[in-house]
């Protein structure tokens, strides 16, 4: 192997047979195998993984942390990696304690390091701070110390304004309380540092300049569906980056129905089918070919109308008031009625509801 200053990047692998399935599993164990054959293959000696390598928390399946333990000791064995991994929130057995993670066994392993305490390490001559999973970076930040002039980062951290579900555009809202105040979690946290690389939420995403997400390498729900995913070679002394896609693993495809869904490449993929009517001869129909198109799982959910969701959005409101009536009467109540008399006007809204609650 060479001795040059380029690192390979990857986070939240999140290892475990998803819904009970071992085939699930090894999608993950799929992607872990290729991490170390593309450092091999590009003469990476350095591999920096940003955290979550495990999913379950507290218990984790014996064939899983086997299988996983067997891919570190194989690779080892083949070109020697130094592996740096990093506690997320997922390796945890306590929450906001980092002294018992699941992946402390793993540091038997020649070449592996299990960075379990924020400090700064040297890999490849160059010093790299780590941070693991903490719910207050800001504090846990002061405790690394980097000496030299161009300051990288890995860490495992929630940041305010990150998308973490791409498909509905949810963002991140993260706070902590900080010397007695409510604080955000925000980008300019690492302001410190020319470049962070983050682990914890599954959209790979630039926050800023500086600062981006890894993401996952490859979909692991619907909600990481129409992602790219990838890891990254970097290299710590010019600071290029190379981000290597993963076109193998399995998609999560979601379908309408009505959708030509049988032209699509089907096999191993996840597939989704939203309908209206779930007992339709079609949908039976399409059911069965879907399946013998050797998927990775069918579901099929049905689709809310505009006035299903109107009409749930009307009861919902409803459900704060003990009834129809009340809210008619509060509502009066806190309105100028310019000399109209009070009961002509619950009348007319009376009705006025009634009619609403027919259409």
């Amino acid at each position: 192997m060479s001795d040059d200053s380029r690192v390979l990047i990857f986070s939240d692998l999140h290892c475990h047979p998803l819904k009970r399935k071992y085939e699930r599993l090894q999608d993950c164990l799929d992607v872990l195998d290729w991490v170390f054959k593309t450092a091999n293959e590009r003469d990476i000696s350095n591999i920096l993984f940003c955290g979550d390598l495990f999913h379950d928390r507290q218990k984790i399946d014996v064939w899983t942390y086997q299988k996983v333990f067997e891919i570190f000791l194989k690779h080892s064995g083949d070109f020697e990696p130094n592996v740096y991994l990093l506690l997320g929130n997922h390796d945890l057995w306590h929450a906001e304690k980092w002294d018992i993670s699941s992946v402390i066994p793993m540091r038997a392993i020649p070449g592996v390091t299990v960075v379990d305490r924020p400090c700064a390490i040297k890999v490849a001559g160059v010093e790299v701070g780590f941070l693991p999973y903490t719910h207050n970076p800001i504090e846990d930040l002061k405790k690394i110390d980097i000496k030299s002039k161009f300051k990288i980062l890995c860490a495992h951290a929630a940041v305010d304004g990150a998308i973490w579900n791409v498909n509905y555009g949810t963002k991140a809202e993260v706070s902590i309380e900080h010397d007695g105040d409510m604080m955000k979690i925000t980008p300019d946290v690492f302001d410190e540092y020319n470049q962070v690389f983050l682990g914890h939420y599954h959209a790979a995403q630039n926050l800023t300049a500086t600062v981006e997400y890894v993401g996952s390498p490859l979909e692991l729900n619907f909600g990481e569906a129409n992602q790219k995913k990838h890891i990254i070679e970097y290299d710590l002394k010019t600071h290029d980056k190379k981000y290597i896609e993963n076109k193998f693993s399995p998609k999560h495809l979601t379908f309408k129905e009505g959708d030509d869904i049988l032209s699509f490449d089907l096999e191993k993929n996840f597939i989704r089918i939203e309908s209206s009517d779930l007992a339709s001869s079609d949908i039976i129909g399409l059911k069965n070919d879907i399946i013998n198109a050797k998927v990775g799982s069918l579901e099929i959910k049905p689709i809310r109308t505009k006035i299903e969701d109107d009409k749930k959005s009307v009861a919902d409101a409803k459900s704060i008031l003990s009834s129809g009536d009340q809210m008619l009467e509060t509502y009066v109540d806190c309105t100028d009625l310019a000399g109209l008399d009070r009961t002509m006007v619950l009348e007319i809204g009376r009705k006025c509801v009634i009619k609403t609650e027919d259409n």
